[in-house]
């Protein structure tokens, strides 16, 4: 199954071929996951940070 990125964006038939063409199936797909798995581990460090940063507060205290 191919599907292209720029499919959504170009509406037009003879654009369209033109752009299935050029942007073959998956590359869209794997850098949209590469994306998210980037902000996924961001996301976690900030929670790690969190932790131990509330960690050290509790063991002043």
């Amino acid at each position: 199954m191919l599907v292209s990125c720029q499919r959504r964006q170009i509406k037009q038939k003879n654009l369209y071929f033109f752009a299935f063409k050029q942007f073959p199936a998956g590359k869209c797909e794997r850098e949209r996951k590469e994306k998210e798995k980037q902000i996924k581990e961001k996301k976690n460090l900030l929670i790690l940070i969190k932790k131990l940063s509330t960690n050290k507060n509790k063991k002043k205290e």
